[in-house]
């Protein structure tokens, strides 16, 4: 089995990021380098390629391929998420509850960390993670440590949650942001379902956060939902350009305001 190499796409910054996160991504490329080079094979990578490419991708099985995907997009990823929040969130929080839907090894909570880092002093951040593989999870944790020394204007507080979200309940807990990065490729007929539940455990004043494949078909199914819902929606579609390369549909979901 011969290796391959992080691409250069991956190794694009985001230009004028803050001496944190450019530090915080050089610890994330030392982990994807030194934790996971050795176990990818191209052939994972040409499966996951061949499963992106079209309007609607098979479920993947990331116990299996999760290691390939981290290695190869991880990074493209985290520059997706950290481009639509750098551009789209404002607030500042003292306290805040994060829950990442379909977590995965968590490069969207970790761009939306980078941002809070960035712009917030002494937050105490309480981020649960939810997704069917403990494997991938485990791996977030693993990445939120070796960067945690990046992140020092937060006390990131982990809990783990190891569930399909196909059969996900809210439960008592409420959040003031929710995170769903590529999640709904994933499950796409049970898209109303999970949206159903969001409004269900979003704050008032909170914000549910949704980033997709352009192409992806899922989009159609998204939009339908929050349609008919009674929520406030910002769609933005990133087309790619010199300074952000990278195309995706993202939502801005807020409950509506009560007087």
């Amino acid at each position: 089995m011969h290796s391959i190499k992080i691409l250069p796409k991956d190794n694009y910054r985001l230009p004028n990021v803050s001496v944190s996160t450019d530090d915080l991504i050089a610890s994330v490329e030392e982990y994807l380098l030194n934790k996971l080079k050795k176990t990818v094979s191209p052939t994972q990578v040409d499966y996951l390629k061949d499963e992106f490419s079209g309007k609607v991708q098979n479920e993947v099985d990331y116990n299996i391929y999760g290691d390939a995907f981290d290695y190869y997009y991880f990074l493209t990823n985290f520059w997706k998420y950290y481009s639509y929040f750098k551009k789209s969130f404002k607030s500042n929080f003292t306290n805040i509850d994060v829950l990442d839907l379909g977590s995965g090894s968590g490069a969207c909570s970790l761009a939306f960390l980078a941002i809070l880092n960035e712009r917030n002093k002494k937050t105490t951040v309480r981020l649960k993670l939810i997704d069917k593989s403990l494997m991938q999870m485990e791996k977030a944790a693993e990445l939120l440590k070796v960067t945690e020394k990046h992140l020092k204007n937060l006390t990131v507080v982990l809990t783990m949650q190891k569930q399909d979200l196909r059969k996900w309940k809210s439960q008592s807990d409420t959040y003031d942001v929710i995170l769903m990065g590529h999640m709904f490729s994933d499950t796409p007929t049970y898209t109303k379902d999970v949206l159903e539940q969001i409004t269900m455990v979003l704050k008032p004043f909170g914000i549910a956060v949704i980033v997709e494949r352009v192409d992806d078909m899922v989009n159609q199914a998204i939009q339908e939902t929050l349609k008919n819902k009674f929520v406030s929606v910002n769609h933005f579609i990133n087309r790619a350009t010199r300074e952000i390369p990278f195309r995706y549909s993202a939502y801005t979901i807020e409950l509506p305001k009560v007087e």
